[in-house]
């Protein structure tokens, strides 16, 4: 009787993520059409998604998240905005550790942006270079 249950369990457990699977490509068609219905998003879409490691998905995460880039005067405002940016801890005159993330804002938009940052690191030669340098400074600093 025990192989019977734990068949049944696990027929439900596969249809429970069979339905999740199938909600998720509805979404992900809507958020398809909804993009391709609207010129502008089309537009600011495609231009994301000329960036390695950014798809239609991550382009419509940054867009719903940021909105509009008249809002922001720099790209350092819109990183900063986003939680991307460093945050440095000291008190008084002392520094303390190395810089971190700030996490000010929504996680969302930095959990879009963290895979296309890994290509970026792997495909990008400025962006590999520049986290090479930036590994290799740290490790000088605490020798």
């Amino acid at each position: 009787m025990d192989e019977a249950e734990d068949e049944a369990v696990r027929r439900a457990h596969r249809n429970l993520l069979d339905e999740i699977e199938q909600q998720i490509e509805d979404l992900e068609e809507e958020i398809e059409e909804h993009v391709e219905e609207d010129p502008e998003l089309k537009g600011r879409c495609s231009l994301l998604d000329t960036i390695p490691g950014v798809g239609l998905q991550t382009a419509a995460v940054v867009i719903s998240e940021l909105g509009s880039p008249e809002r922001f005067d720099s790209a350092r405002q819109a990183a900063a905005y986003a939680g991307l940016v460093p945050s440095h801890h000291q008190s008084g005159t002392s520094v303390r550790g190395s810089p971190r993330m700030s996490k000010v804002s929504d996680g969302r938009l930095r959990r879009a942006m963290y895979f296309p940052a890994m290509t970026a690191l792997r495909f990008n030669s400025a962006a590999g270079a520049s986290a090479i340098d930036s590994r290799s400074e740290e490790r000088r600093r605490w020798s």
